[in-house]
């Protein structure tokens, strides 16, 4: 019995400190952390670069996502435990690329 209890407090004596110091650590975070909100303002680029703005402005003109799984359900089997198998959209305009990418189920945070 007296074993058991020496093992114990080894036990015990050797994990307490692991619980306080990360709690200690743990409460040591910055309050000061803001978040920037970033705005883009592509008009901006409009008179330095007419051709390539036009040529960007006319890839927003689709603005309907098309589900290609929806429209080929044997692409779920065929790509079956990769992330395309849940979510697999039609390319769409480059105006999109950030908003399709964020919204995306493959990464599994839409």
């Amino acid at each position: 019995m007296a074993r058991k209890t020496l093992r114990a407090r080894r036990f015990f004596s050797l994990i307490f400190p692991f619980f306080f110091i990360t709690s200690v650590y743990a409460e040591q975070t910055p309050v000061s952390a803001k978040t920037v909100t970033v705005e883009a303002k592509n008009e901006t680029f409009a008179p330095q670069h007419p051709d390539q703005y036009q040529s960007w402005k006319a890839t927003s003109e689709q603005s309907a996502r098309e589900d290609a799984l929806a429209e080929d359900p044997r692409l779920v089997i065929l790509w079956a435990g990769y992330p395309f198998s849940r979510d697999y959209n039609k390319p769409r305009g480059h105006a999109y690329a950030v908003t399709d990418v964020r919204e995306t189920l493959r990464t599994g945070a839409p």
